[in-house]
């Protein structure tokens, strides 16, 4: 299986009627700028990162995109970044700086994650949350290794062949995705920081 593209669809219903997205393999300096994007708006306006992560993905061109861009955390003349990978490289970034070691045993527990209000495409968020939250669920190790792993490496791959065969039975009935392994890390990561979050929430009381 080629590690860095991951495709998966679901029969026997027309795209059209599908939450659907195909992203081509980033360019491995655009995933580097992305992630250092995540790193250095973390730092620097957290607030903004909260209320971006908040709902669901934007539009390229949607002033809330443009705000969290315009922060001096990219170089001028920069190309263009994805919104859904930076949504993806934000929720990465903070699952390493908050909980980089051991995960919970299983997140049996926990309640069913809320699915992402607002952006450009609902349905697809929707989906794409139920699917990271499936992911995490049946095999929280692998997917702390797949989103601790350093990108393109082989500790990346590793934990993408670890987590293939949980990736069609998590596939929910009409979700058509074609999966860059960023795109994969951010959508796992999502989901393994909103349960471990709330994991350590329930854990402090």
């Amino acid at each position: 299986m080629n590690r860095s593209t991951i495709f998966l669809a679901a029969a026997g219903l027309l795209a059209t009627s599908a939450p659907a997205i195909a992203q081509p393999l980033p360019d491995p300096e655009a995933v580097r700028l992305v992630r250092h994007l995540a790193d250095c708006l973390i730092r620097a306006s957290r607030p903004r990162v909260d209320n971006f992560i908040s709902g669901g993905t934007p539009s390229p061109d949607s002033d809330k995109f443009l705000r969290l861009l315009d922060d001096g955390c990219l170089p001028e003349g920069h190309p263009p970044v994805d919104a859904r990978l930076v949504r993806g490289a934000l929720f990465e970034a903070l699952y390493n700086r908050d909980f980089p070691r051991a995960t919970p045993a299983d997140f049996a527990g926990r309640p069913a994650l809320a699915a992402p209000e607002g952006g450009v495409n609902p349905p697809l968020d929707a989906s794409l949350i139920r699917f990271g939250e499936c992911i995490a669920r049946a095999a929280p190790a692998d997917a702390h290794r797949l989103v601790t792993a350093a990108p393109g490496g082989a500790e990346e791959s590793s934990a993408i062949g670890a987590l293939s065969p949980r990736l069609a039975p998590c596939m929910q009935q009409g979700l058509r995705v074609t999966f860059s392994a960023p795109m994969l890390r951010g959508v796992v990561a999502e989901a393994l920081y909103k349960l471990s979050r709330g994991a350590a929430r329930t854990a402090a009381r």
